[in-house]
């Protein structure tokens, strides 16, 4: 969390024509918002070029794949470009936008900026260099994000065993709201029938479901005090999420930034908020071992000493309203 408030706070410094490149249309809507409840720019004076509309104003927002398509017409128009989940950016169709957009201030947002592939070095060379990175402490002490109360690996014997453990997690942390993590779309329904059968009126999302039918459901999980949502890789990123307070990794890959994503969504800042992280292993599956170790490391990006002091503010409910920690962090910046 946070990077988008840099941005938005060079929307402000520059106040040049500015664009907006993000990957997903829901993205476009969080990014309205944030420029609407921010920097008070009224949405009518926001260009959206994507989601079935092409309207390029002072402020827009722009999927990448949309605006590869007509990039001709970004040419010219703006003198700052952002490009949101910016890691991206190395592959074919990202790529095309950040060579053919002549903006001539350019700045790339990511939680999760190095490669798998090592191509950040393109990323770089596209947006420019690393100039800020902000860690998960200074986070906490701006109060931009929430602590973590519990980061525990879990290993199981057995698909039987991972299921029998997963609800008994969900037991001991009722009352909260929970998002279950899996990598495959049969492992999704699997965890959702047997939640079912244990009474617990999940909800399912998968990338099947329609962005209707999305909206509906984070209604729904908004609303509700106790609700489960089993997912899939559909939330990784890309998708804002409704404030959530556990994550249950039941099933992933050893990727990196597919853990940290996950991680960030249970770590939305909130008054009394702390959050909670479950990783569960089958030892008897050697590709779940085998993923578990290349990204075991992680955790010692969230737990470090002096944790406990963040915990125990947060559990004395000292409130502070989101807006403040975003001033906080915004002057921080100057």
């Amino acid at each position: 969390g946070g990077k988008s408030f840099i941005a938005l706070k060079a929307i402000e410094s520059l106040r040049k024509p500015t664009v907006i490149f993000v990957t997903t249309r829901e993205l476009i809507s969080t990014w309205i918002e944030y420029l609407e409840r921010f920097l008070d720019v009224s949405s009518q004076f926001i260009g959206i070029v994507g989601a079935g509309k092409r309207e390029i104003k002072g402020i827009t927002v722009a999927t990448y794949a949309s605006a590869v398509k007509y990039i001709d017409n970004f040419r010219g128009r703006f003198e700052l470009a952002i490009f949101d989940e910016a890691h991206h950016v190395p592959a074919v169709t990202f790529k095309n936008v950040a060579l053919k957009i002549d903006s001539l201030y350019r700045m790339a947002l990511s939680a999760t900026p190095k490669r798998r592939d090592g191509n950040e070095e393109l990323l770089y060379a596209l947006c420019g260099d690393l100039v800020f990175n902000m860690g998960y402490k200074e986070l906490l002490e701006l109060k931009l994000v929430a602590p973590i109360e519990k980061f525990e690996t879990l290993f199981v014997n057995g698909e039987h065993e991972k299921l029998e453990k997963l609800v008994e997690i969900l037991r001991e942390n009722s009352g909260s709201k929970i998002i279950v993590f899996t990598q495959l779309l049969d492992t999704a329904k699997k965890v959702y029938n047997r939640l079912l059968l244990e009474g617990f009126n999940p909800l399912l999302l998968t990338g099947q479901v329609s962005g209707s039918k999305r909206k509906l459901a984070f209604q729904e999980f908004k609303r509700r005090k106790t609700v489960v949502m089993v997912t899939t890789t559909v939330l990784d990123e890309g998708i804002t999420v409704p404030d959530a307070d556990v994550a249950i990794i039941y099933e992933g890959s050893g990727e990196a930034r597919q853990m940290i994503q996950r991680i960030g969504r249970v770590l939305g800042y909130a008054p009394c908020k702390t959050a909670k992280i479950f990783e569960l292993i089958d030892a008897s599956n050697p590709k779940e071992r085998s993923a578990h170790y290349r990204r075991k490391w992680i955790k010692k990006l969230y737990l470090f000493p002096g944790l406990e002091k963040y915990i125990e503010e947060a559990k004395s409910c000292k409130d502070v309203k989101v807006e403040e920690g975003i001033m906080k962090y915004l002057k921080f910046m100057d």
